[in-house]
């Protein structure tokens, strides 16, 4: 297994995006709040749309997360620019077909340090729409003592049954998956890492994504109740396992 990434971002409040074309009620800008409720929709289906972003501040992005529905199989390419025309712009990643089963997908592109990014999307349905893009420069965070057990499901729901007393089936309300971080002791080394997420999402609550392994294409978004520990002992953090809540479809 590979060293696990954890994505997050929060933009300046004065970023700004536009779009070749919007569906009715939806808004480019949506795509800087990790949120899933509010989104931007492309117009139709036809042809390849961009989404322009302007972060009002240059940042290092040598990862991407992307939350929305319908991103499996959508092809995507990235730019970043100096200026905001993209005449000159910088190819980050070519034609990358996205693996998004259920709302999340990530991609490595080239690092770069840009103000103004483009994705151009390609061959997607009629149910695609991005909720939240996250650019981000994460760390190499520590190996997992486990792998998170991604078939750990809580699901709310209740039996449908007959006057008769016949089950007619479940009416389910809602479905997730609960996974347990667990980085165990660290070194004094690896500890910043965990830091700057501890200060950035826990505190705070805002949401993340998860890439468990950089080697594979899953991913998770979700969040955490911010409960969190990491008490120094002999050289090391003994760093509790945090627990992470996700859609689970």
């Amino acid at each position: 297994m590979d060293k696990p990434l954890l994505l997050y971002q929060n933009y300046l409040s004065s970023a700004a995006a536009s779009a070749t074309d919007s569906y009715s009620g939806s808004a480019a800008d949506n795509v800087f709040q990790a949120t899933e409720d509010t989104y931007w929709r492309p117009a139709d289906t036809t042809g390849t749309k961009n989404l322009d972003l302007d972060l009002a501040q240059t940042l290092a992005v040598t990862a991407i997360g992307l939350v929305g529905e319908g991103l499996d199989g959508v092809v995507c390419s990235v730019y970043g620019d100096d200026e905001n025309t993209f005449t000159a712009a910088e190819l980050l990643a070519d034609a990358v077909n996205l693996s998004g089963p259920v709302n999340c997908a990530w991609l490595i592109p080239d690092s770069s340090t840009y103000r103004y990014y483009r994705f151009s999307f390609s061959s997607f349905g009629s149910a695609f729409r991005v909720a939240w893009v996250c650019l981000c420069a994460p760390y190499a965070l520590p190996f997992f003592t486990e792998d998170p057990d991604v078939d750990n499901l809580d699901v709310d729901g209740s039996p449908l049954i007959s006057p008769q007393g016949l089950y007619l089936g479940g009416n389910q309300q809602k479905s997730l998956g609960k996974l347990s971080l667990d980085f165990g002791n660290v070194t004094s080394d690896e500890y910043p890492a965990i830091e700057d997420f501890r200060r950035e999402c826990l505190l705070e609550i805002n949401p993340f994504i998860l890439v468990p392994d950089q080697d594979d294409d899953d991913c998770y978004f979700g969040w955490s109740d911010g409960r969190f520990s990491a008490p120094y002992r002999q050289g090391m953090r003994a760093v509790s396992p945090i627990t992470m809540t996700t859609r689970a479809a």
